[in-house]
């Protein structure tokens, strides 16, 4: 191999390192949004217990759906999140979504959505709703949930933040399965719907 050509492939790999560098320098940062329901397209007709489905771009990083139906709720993001597997996933127990919504960002981009949620179970009431804090991964063409975080344990905002920051890009939607944490262990009534992901959307 002769000098000139040792030298050019000697730049390509310094300047391949470099923009690798650069990549993983780009510091996470967050930013917060709410969403207000009077400002939303219906994109989702009602249709028996399902309420119907709203697209809210208003004021959002990424668009913001949701949905419901007999007292579980669904949000998914992304300008066609109505396919998304987000938009069909919900915990068992009775729950209702926050408006505000934590993203995660790194390069101007949102690759996570940090949002409070409130549940409660047969037998319960309204008025027993316990916090929990989903994490929802957001990818090209898709989101899904990646972990539930009680709002309760001390630390919940800081272990929600360190999974949606080193957990979620790598989360596979239709492979893995969504933690569950309260600090006293996973219950099946507890569950995410639609876990691992379909791998068609309706």
């Amino acid at each position: 191999m002769t000098g000139a050509r040792k030298a050019l492939l000697l730049s390509g790999l310094i300047a391949s390192l470099m923009t690798s560098l650069a990549a993983r320098a780009q510091d996470i940062t967050s930013t917060v949004s709410e969403f207000n329901s009077d400002t939303c397209a219906q994109v989702a007709k009602q249709d028996g217990e399902f309420a119907g489905g709203w697209l809210c771009s208003k004021d959002q990083p990424v668009p913001v759906y949701f949905a419901e139906i007999d007292r579980h709720q669904m949000t998914a993001f992304g300008a066609d999140a109505v396919h998304h597997c987000a938009a069909r996933q919900t915990i068992n127990g009775f729950n209702y979504a926050d408006t505000g919504i934590e993203w995660r960002m790194q390069g101007g981009k949102a690759f996570a959505a940090l949002q409070l949620w409130s549940v409660w179970w047969d037998g319960g009431q309204m008025a027993e709703a316990k916090p929990f804090i989903v994490i929802t991964k957001i990818e090209a063409g898709n989101s899904c949930r990646v972990a539930t975080v009680s709002a309760a344990l001390p630390d919940a905002m800081t272990q929600a933040r360190d999974i949606a920051d080193h957990r979620s890009q790598a989360f596979n939607c239709f492979r893995d399965v969504p933690s569950w944490l309260d600090g006293e262990g996973e219950r099946k009534d507890q569950s995410t719907w639609n876990t691992p992901c379909a791998q068609t959307t309706p």
